[in-house]
């Protein structure tokens, strides 16, 4: 059966109201609590409790504070469609689109990209082995009960190659003794819709199954830009006892995108917003993913030294990208390419979370084997013709984090790592000074290194050679900052920085001659990234203000360069209060983002990967309005967003029109019973 855009919302609401379980009473209950029946009363019995779960399994920084930890508390108050839109609140996020959804996101911290910048799951890596990146449309959201987001001087101690930050995933750690269910649907303009459910069950005392599905699609507003993923998910988790947690899961994620590389540059420029008269560069290729991520793992805090939090995790994943221009279509351009880029990557982690008087330490070892390759499609289409590249990969780490009176805060971490054969030891230090009131004053400095990724150490043929060595790129960072302490009516942080890049790898054109890739990776003279950023709110009331900006500064030498903007920003004022006798809780109001002129650059769909382009073309200062409601009744959370208010036309990369004026409207549910 098929349903107009506007039918699939009542449909859906329909399915859930009848053949779900009865709704959850009126307030949501936290992820780690339980519902006691209170309809008959029992003398208390002889068996044993139920085992408590061990607090934050999978964190990589358990005192993190707001705004640079998330929990679901305060996704629910969020407008997100992808990860990209929850990390992009921080100060020092900014985030380059394509302009529809499912395409590439190039999230940025203080101006580093997508490879300096590590995602973890649990605390284990989830950065692709061979172009170490990660699919920002991939995660499931609704599974998610913690983001952790650390950056600054602190942020290259958790992950590989991450220099500029690293976002730690920490799933739902949920005692559902009653069966629990949980919906989100959203839907939008040119055929967009996304539906994520999750179910929930203790199957016997300590053991629990949490099992999700989600499908996303989209039409594309110009041709050749529909999407359709699939991802399944599932986690056991067995509480043997309050001392000892064993924990497994396994998310597969299948997608299809079509790509077609922007609008063509022969398109006249009062066409290039116009979805019927604008020519797209590539009528006919598409991409397919296959992917899984498998952890095992056992957490452990044993009375007899319960100040020590110990986590054992194995994890194994698979990437599969089948990228196909096959030149049949009605439009096609009679090109004919395929190519697969596959690869895969295991280990094993094991942290330590200590407490000793006044010191808290962290301590952690990790080995990692990766594999990947690139090449042709077998006859089968899903294997890869060549010779696979690999390394066996480990490193350590540590931090000890002091307090002294209330007052001061001091911090010293290091990590050591080898791979491919080369050795680094990363370091820094941080301390935070209590001034009186609610202030807090701070500052850090590190040192650390970036190894090349295996893309940019071979390239992506017939796009990108390289000419480099797999010697690292080295980070000097010295920062310093004020913000408040939380739980005031105004909070703020604002950090002034200063990053240095010793031998960085850079993307330019190619010297070769005449027919040889067009791009080529290569060592470009030492950088120099220099700014300013901050996020702050402010409540009165039932109003609330909140927002956060960056300057930034980037030098190559001597000389300035403009490829990103110097000013970026997004905020909100809202209404934000339980109204009715507190039976509505309510956020709405308007959110609004900003960023100056830069150099754009244009995108290869191919490699992933920001290029110059032939022609440099300056993208102008914008910025968009947006009207967000969010109304929390029952159990339930209703999301109305009216995108780009003043239907500003405009593009971050070159030429991908961002959207323009649209309503996306949907709903997510808890269900008990």
């Amino acid at each position: 059966m098929n349903l107009l855009t506007g039918a699939r919302l009542p449909a859906v609401l329909a399915v859930m109201i009848f053949s779900l379980p009865k709704p959850a009473v009126s307030q949501v209950s936290p992820s780690d609590t339980t519902r006691s029946d209170t309809t008959r009363s029992m003398r208390e019995d002889s068996l044993p409790k139920y085992a408590i779960p061990i607090e934050l399994v999978g964190s990589i920084e358990r005192s993190i504070a707001p705004p640079r930890v998330i929990d679901d508390s305060t996704m629910h108050f969020m407008d997100y469609e992808s990860l990209a839109d929850l990390v992009g609140v921080t100060g020092g996020a900014f985030i380059f689109g394509l302009g529809s959804p499912g395409q590439f996101q190039g999230l940025t911290l203080q101006g580093l990209g997508a490879r300096d910048i590590s995602l973890l799951g649990g605390g284990t890596l989830l950065n692709n082995s061979s172009s170490g990146t990660y699919d920002l449309n991939l995660s499931s959201l609704e599974d998610i009960g913690r983001i952790e987001i650390v950056s600054g001087t602190r942020s290259f101690l958790y992950g590989l190659n991450s220099t500029g930050g690293t976002i730690n995933l920490v799933n739902k750690n949920r005692k559902a003794l009653h069966p629990y269910s949980h919906v989100r649907y959203s839907e939008g303009g040119y055929g967009y819709s996304m539906l994520d459910g999750i179910v929930s069950q203790n199957i016997s005392r300590g053991f629990n199954i949490t099992a999700g599905i989600l499908h996303r699609t989209v039409d594309g507003r110009f041709a050749n830009t529909d999407g359709d993923a699939w991802s399944g998910r599932a986690r056991l988790r067995y509480n043997l006892s309050g001392e000892i947690n064993l924990f497994g899961s396994e998310v597969y994620n299948q997608t299809r995108l079509d790509m077609n590389g922007g609008i063509d540059s022969a398109t006249q420029a009062a066409d290039r917003f116009d979805r019927i008269r604008a020519k797209v560069q590539n009528a006919d290729s598409y991409e397919k993913v296959f992917r899984h991520d498998m952890q095992l793992g056992i957490a452990t805090n044993f009375r007899a030294d319960s100040n020590a939090i110990n986590t054992l995790t194995f994890y194994y994943s698979t990437n599969l990208r089948e990228y196909r221009d096959e030149g049949n279509r009605p439009t096609s351009d009679t090109t004919f390419f395929q190519q697969n880029q596959y690869s895969r990557w295991y280990g094993l982690k094991l942290a330590e979370h200590r407490l000793v008087n006044d010191v808290a330490l962290d301590i952690g070892a990790e080995i990692q084997h990766r594999r990947f390759l690139i090449g042709p499609p077998g006859e089968d289409g899903s294997t890869t013709l060549g010779s696979e590249v690999g390394s066996t990969d480990y490193s350590a780490f540590a931090k000890s984090e002091m307090h002294f009176s209330g007052i001061l805060q001091a911090s010293a971490y290091g990590r050591f790592e080898s791979y491919f054969d080369q050795h680094e030891f990363s370091f820094g230090a941080d301390a935070a000074f209590n001034l009186s009131g609610p202030l807090e004053l701070f500052a850090g400095a590190s040192r650390s290194s970036r190894f090349p990724t295996p893309q940019e150490l071979y390239g992506t043929p017939p796009v990108i050679s390289s000419t480099i060595s797999a010697e690292s790129e080295r980070h000097l960072l010295v920062e310093g900052g004020l913000r408040s302490l939380p739980g005031g009516a105004c909070s703020f942080e604002l950090t002034a920085f200063q990053r240095s890049v010793e031998d960085p790898v850079v993307l330019r054109n190619s010297t070769a001659p005449q027919g040889a890739e067009p791009f080529e990776f290569d060592r470009g003279e030492t950088q120099h990234l220099r700014g300013i950023d901050g996020a702050a709110s402010f409540r009165i009331g039932s109003f609330l203000l909140e927002g956060s900006a960056q300057y930034l500064e980037v030098l190559a030498g001597s000389n300035v360069e403009n490829e990103f903007p110097k000013w970026t920003g997004r905020g909100g004022a809202w209404f934000r209060d339980s109204v009715f006798g507190s039976h509505l809780d309510l956020k709405a109001g308007f959110q609004g983002r900003f960023f100056s002129s830069f150099q754009g650059r244009g995108f290869d769909q191919l490699a992933q990967i920001d290029v110059p382009t032939s022609n440099p073309e300056t993208i102008d200062v914008n910025g968009t309005v947006d009207f967000l409601l969010i109304a929390h009744i029952g159990s339930a959370y209703v999301h109305l967003v009216w995108e780009n208010l003043f239907d500003r036309q405009y593009i971050m990369r070159i030429f991908y029109p961002m959207p323009e004026r649209n309503i996306r409207f949907g709903i997510s549910w808890d269900f008990l019973d």
